[in-house]
């Protein structure tokens, strides 16, 4: 995503909004449903439960809390603002 962003703020040329807008949808879409999918939910579990936790440094931690974190608050409001922001150009008002 931080490609495109890029490009669209330095190289995309005149008109390229809408097809831009589109392709930022998709990959949000895919990124949403990589984050609700409920197998990312029992690895999330099994990572917990796992006796290998105990051996994680605080950084590693902090990852599987963070995506624990994620998973639950997208799976309570599948709909967040956030993840609908991609389908709009935020640079040129185009949708």
């Amino acid at each position: 995503m931080a490609i495109l962003e890029w490009d669209e703020l330095c190289k995309m040329p005149d008109g390229a909004a809408d097809a831009r807008g589109e392709q930022k949808e998709a990959l949000a879409e895919v990124a949403h449903s990589m984050t609700v999918c409920s197998k990312r939910g029992q690895l999330i579990r099994a990572a917990k439960r796992s006796r290998t936790l105990r051996t994680l440094d605080a950084y590693e931690k902090g990852n599987v809390r963070d995506a624990e974190r994620t998973y639950l608050r997208v799976r309570v409001s599948p709909s967040l603002p956030s993840l609908r922001l991609s389908s709009i150009d935020l640079y040129t008002g185009a949708r």
